[in-house]
């Protein structure tokens, strides 16, 4: 297989992977990627690690308001895997613990950049949900809440090395694709169908419109922001493109504005809410 065969493998292989993640959370990353909700990103952290904890059966987790003891929501967290951190119950649900993941994360990368920060948390949250997934984490296993936030912690940590030893300081934990043998980055695969659901149907054309004419007879910022939506990373995109590295980052700097506009004219606090 050639390299650029392997190469277009790997992406679509993280587009697969990713999309097994929560949809609020990848909802929040898109959003936080373009700097519109920032904040929403440490809740969403939270939300799905103990989301996480429920279906690992974890001990003495904080009830869940109009539930009482979140191991109730058990068998509904199993049944609904990926998106059981959707749940309406659990909006905000450990959100102080996303927080104090960020705060450790900015400790062990000795930086306040929210994007190396994201990334490596993005990592921990997708290897916890795997390991879950098929049944490999005892560490979380019917453990004490002190102890599963203890290990969640650790291993924030030990990402956070791995990140900094990587020479392009991108995402560390990946799952081998078997015929590749490459180590993807864990990132999505539904365009943007989520946030467009979000919007009116009405709104749809218009929404498109005004995002292609930010740079008039080019596809590329709607392009951009469905590869982010699919979590790819800028150095990804510009390996799609064709392109120097350093051109997708460059693009967005200039387009940001009006894409926060455009994002923040057909995505009202109250439609951001109730997707977060």
């Amino acid at each position: 297989m050639t390299q650029a065969k392997l190469a277009t493998r790997a992406l679509d292989l993280k587009r697969r992977i990713y999309a097994s993640l929560p949809f609020r959370y990848r909802i929040a990353k898109l959003l936080f990627h373009l700097k519109i909700a920032d904040d929403f990103i440490k809740r969403n952290l939270g939300t799905a690690l103990y989301t996480e904890f429920i279906r690992a059966g974890v001990e003495g987790l904080p009830d869940v308001r109009g539930v009482g003891p979140a191991l109730n929501l058990r068998e509904k967290v199993l049944k609904l895997k990926n998106r059981a951190a959707n749940l309406p119950v659990l909006k905000g649900y450990g959100a102080s613990f996303g927080g104090q993941l960020w705060m450790v994360a900015s400790k062990y990368l000795n930086t306040r950049d929210s994007e190396a920060i994201a990334d490596v948390l993005q990592n921990v949250v997708a290897e916890v949900y795997s390991r879950n997934e098929h049944g490999k984490d005892s560490k979380l296993k019917s453990v004490s809440l002190s102890s599963a936030e203890s290990y969640i912690k650790w291993l924030v940590g030990k990402r956070a090395q791995d990140w900094l030893k990587k020479p392009e300081h991108s995402r560390q934990f990946s799952l081998t694709d078997p015929e590749t043998g490459g180590m993807p980055d864990i990132i999505d695969s539904r365009s943007l169908k989520g946030i467009l659901n979000m919007i009116d149907r009405g709104d749809l054309p218009s929404f498109k419109r005004e995002i292609d004419d930010i740079d008039p007879g080019s596809d590329r910022p709607w392009a951009y922001i469905e590869a982010i939506r699919e979590g790819l990373s800028p150095s990804d995109i510009a390996r799609e493109w064709g392109v120097n590295r350093s051109v997708p980052s460059t693009l967005l700097k200039r387009w940001l504005p009006e894409l926060k506009r455009i994002f923040e004219k057909y995505l009202t606090p109250k439609e951001l809410a109730r997707a977060m």
